[in-house]
C-alpha cells in the first residue's frame, strides 16, 4: 500500500468508525418508507451545506479553503475547493454563482451529476448498509465520475443492484452491469446487438 493509499484509508476509516459501531450495535432494519424519508434528508443536507458557503463566499467575496478533520489527517472542504476552482480555472464571476446558488435553490444537486450521483448513492450506503469501509468511498468517486458520462459502466452486485434500486441507470440512460454469469452474457449480447445496428448504417 502505497503512502496516499494508506492516509486514505486512515482517513475513511476514522471518518466511518463511530457511525460503523452504531449500526453494529443497533442491527435494526428501517422500513422502505423510513428510508427514503432518511436517505432526502442526508441528500438535503448536503445541498444546504453546499449553498451555505455558497452564500457566504457571495457576501464576503474571498475564498478561504477550510480543512475538514479524518482523524489524524486534514483535507480541504469540498465545496470551498470546488467554489476555488470554478473562480481560477473556470473563470466564474459573481453573475454564474448566483445562477449557481439560484439553480441549488430550485432543483438541489438533481441536474449536476456528478453531485446527484455521488450524494443519492452516498445516503443510500448511510441508510442501509450495515459499514462502510474505505472500498464504498473509492467505489462513489469513480461511480459519481463516469456514470453520467457513460453507455456501459461496469461495477460489483452489491453497487450494481444500488444504482438500479435509485434508478441512477435510467436518469443518466447507461447500462450496469456485473462480472456474474448473467451480466456478462447479456453485455455480449448487447455488443452482438450493436455491431448489427453499426454494419446495418
Amino acid at each position: 500500500m502505497n503512502k496516499k493509499t494508506e492516509v486514505f484509508d486512515e482517513a475513511i476509516t476514522s471518518k466511518t468508525f463511530f457511525v460503523n459501531k452504531i449500526r453494529k450495535a443497533s442491527n435494526t432494519r428501517i422500513g422502505a418508507d423510513s428510508a427514503d424519508v432518511l436517505m432526502n434528508a442526508i441528500k438535503l443536507l448536503e445541498v444546504e451545506n453546499f449553498k451555505l458557503r455558497l452564500r457566504e463566499y457571495l457576501d464576503k467575496q474571498a475564498i478561504r479553503i477550510r480543512p475538514d478533520n479524518f482523524g489524524k489527517h486534514d483535507f480541504p472542504n469540498w465545496i470551498d475547493q470546488l467554489l476555488f476552482q470554478l473562480t481560477n480555472k473556470h473563470s466564474f464571476k459573481e453573475k454564474q454563482f448566483k445562477l449557481l446558488l439560484d439553480e441549488l435553490e430550485k432543483k438541489g444537486f438533481s441536474r449536476i451529476p456528478t453531485l446527484h450521483t455521488k450524494f443519492s448513492l452516498g445516503a443510500y450506503i448511510a441508510v442501509n448498509s450495515k459499514q462502510e469501509n474505505t472500498g464504498d468511498h473509492v467505489d462513489l468517486m469513480r461511480i459519481s465520475h463516469y456514470l453520467f458520462s457513460s453507455d456501459v459502466l461496469f461495477t460489483d452486485k452489491k453497487r450494481k443492484y444500488e444504482i438500479l434500486d435509485l434508478g441512477l441507470d435510467k436518469t443518466y440512460n447507461t447500462k450496469v452491469f456485473s462480472g456474474v454469469e448473467n451480466d456478462l452474457i447479456e453485455f455480449i449480447d448487447f455488443l452482438k446487438k450493436l455491431k448489427t445496428t453499426y454494419n446495418t448504417v
